[in-house]
């Protein structure tokens, strides 16, 4: 069915129906000015969000822990028993991570490409312990168990070839510390500052966005303010890309890294 707009803000895009619903053509955001968005379903857009409630991860997350010497019941992914349900990854008080082989992840399949237009990724996330770990939250061809792009003192890496995300780390002194914006298009990287540092234990916002659907601009906002922005050949409008959170603990130290919400979307692929 359809809905007509007898009363509205612009009849063609947002109105009321003649059941008082309010709808709109392209979907729904929460958010506003200064604030960090939050993208719904729509007929017009795809999109999940979660905010990792219970205590079960839900289907629709591939969720990757590969420490050793601990059972998987300690090492599991799992949303925690926290104030406004938080998705934990719990590294291991025993055994390191590596970035390439074996960090730990929270991401979606590589359902999203950057020519649906309107691609977003967004997520709140705290780590505990900043010292000897290294984070990469956005948008990777890699998937699964490979952090896209990281730092662990020696300058930045890019297992991917196509990627759109966060880097930070909390090792090699304070310019790996701070939050970097990072996009990959075919193996070509770019790089730059957000003058953001994270707070242990403090919440952040992460939000990537590539409005257009050639893949040229990828916008970077930190707790709803604009922090970085490239302007061309950011990612391969047409490579699959998996949206989620990697991290690796290289000090072998047990902490957390913790996912308060999680939300990706874009405009809904026409077919063609």
């Amino acid at each position: 069915m359809s809905i007509n707009f007898p009363k509205g803000l612009n009849k063609r895009f947002v109105g009321v129906s003649h059941n008082d619903q309010v709808g709109s053509r392209a979907g729904f955001v929460a958010g506003g000015e200064g604030k960090p968005v939050i993208v719904f379903p729509a007929p017009d857009t795809v999109a999940i969000f979660d905010d990792f409630l219970g205590d079960l991860v839900a289907d629709e997350w591939i969720a990757a822990v590969t420490d050793t010497g601990q059972t998987t019941a300690v090492l599991a992914t799992s949303a925690v028993s926290a104030t406004n349900g938080v998705l934990r990854l719990k590294s291991s008080a025993t055994a390191p991570q590596t970035p390439v082989t074996g960090p730990q992840s929270i991401n979606t399949p590589p359902n999203w490409k950057a020519n649906q237009g309107r691609l977003r990724f967004g997520c709140r996330l705290k780590t505990a312990v900043l010292a000897g770990n290294t984070v990469f939250a956005g948008f990777t061809d890699t998937g699964g168990n490979e952090m896209a792009a990281y730092d662990t003192g020696a300058g930045i890496l890019t297992p991917a070839a196509d990627y759109a995300g966060f880097i930070w780390s909390g090792e090699g002194g304070a310019t790996q510390q701070a939050y970097r914006a990072v996009v990959g298009k075919a193996g070509a990287d770019q790089s730059a500052t957000t003058g953001v540092t994270p707070v242990a234990n403090v919440y952040d916002v992460l939000e990537v966005e590539l409005p257009g659907n050639d893949g040229n601009v990828a916008n970077f906002y930190i707790n709803g303010k604009p922090v970085a922005q490239f302007t061309s050949a950011a990612v391969t409008p047409t490579v699959a890309l998996a949206g989620g959170v990697w991290r690796a603990n290289t000090d072998g130290a047990e902490d957390n890294v913790d996912i308060d919400w999680m939300n990706v979307s874009a405009a809904r692929d026409t077919g063609l």
